[in-house]
């Protein structure tokens, strides 16, 4: 399966309002409110096989209003249920870190559950470095990675 990364545009927002809210009628209808101001701002990227589409990523260019500039924060990747565990997720990572050193960014920040051990392994496989945790207190962890440039 050849994977092709792109820049999203308006025509894909039907399709990646589902994939983002994977099954979730709330999660696709707030997926159409939010998606629109990052395919506008060029922060959304999709993975795509044979014209359909398989996965995507989306960002914000400045990491909070308190951070210096070149700070970007990673806010989502999302891959197709039939399409997890085939390299998607990877692939929009490696091509987002490339936009992102391209583009002079100093730091991505991200963060991840720690109950999801894909992404965990990913993160870590490209790189990344620990940055911190919250603990929820009810066994869930959520933590924060960096990637310096």
């Amino acid at each position: 399966m050849e994977v092709k990364i792109r820049s999203s545009n308006l025509q894909d927002l039907e399709v990646i309002s589902k994939i983002n809210g994977q099954g979730s009628n709330e999660g696709e209808e707030i997926a159409r409110q939010r998606l629109p101001s990052f395919i506008k701002d060029n922060n959304l990227f999709v993975a795509e096989s044979d014209s359909e589409i398989l996965g995507l990523l989306y960002f914000d260019r400045k990491f909070f209003d308190i951070a210096e500039d070149n700070n970007w924060f990673l806010t989502q990747i999302t891959v197709r249920e039939d399409s997890k565990r085939k390299g998607v997720g990877e692939k929009l990572l490696r091509y987002f870190l490339g936009f992102a050193k391209e583009n002079e960014a100093k730091h991505i920040f991200l963060d991840a559950l720690e109950s999801n051990l894909a992404s965990f392994q990913l993160i870590k496989k490209l790189g990344a470095q620990d940055a911190g945790y919250l603990d929820f207190g009810n066994g869930e962890r959520r933590n924060f990675f960096r990637f310096d440039f």
